[in-house]
């Protein structure tokens, strides 16, 4: 594990070996995912989709930029709609929004979940949403399965 201090917040990055869906401790009672335009994605993403928020596998296509959110099993999730397809360009932009409007919702001593997975997303676009996730106010624990 990798710790970032930054503005305030923290963010610690995990090297995951193995997709694990059950990645949520108790002391994280918030997940986020990224979710392409057309759902629940593949991989990783369809893996928490099934077990978690099979509701996303009926949203049909969504705009960048959009994010959806519930509760499930005690815990709220946030799914953020980041790439179409195998297209991450704008990924980076739509998770620092996304944060954005999280600062508002979410108390600073609460850790969020954050799922970075896609084996095809850039090294430089993958830079860019590790950077915008340390520029945030809030405490991220990223789920990173790229190292």
């Amino acid at each position: 594990m990798f710790n970032l201090g930054h503005k305030g917040g923290s963010m610690a990055i995990v090297k995951m070996q193995h997709k694990n869906p059950l990645i949520m401790d108790g002391e994280k009672q918030v997940l986020i995912s990224m979710i392409p335009t057309e759902g629940t994605g593949k991989g990783f993403a369809e893996l928490l989709t099934q077990m978690y928020w099979g509701q996303l596998g009926v949203k049909g296509l969504q705009p960048i930029d959009s994010f959806f959110s519930w509760f499930n099993e005690g815990r709220h999730f946030f799914a953020v709609v980041c790439h179409k397809g195998d297209d991450y360009e704008m990924a980076p932009v739509a998770v620092e929004k996304f944060l954005k409007v999280m600062e508002k919702l979410v108390t600073k001593n609460q850790t969020l979940g954050f799922v970075l997975s896609g084996q095809d997303i850039p090294g430089s676009i993958r830079f860019k949403i590790l950077a915008a996730l340390a520029e945030s106010e809030l405490k991220i624990q990223v789920f990173d399965f790229q190292y």
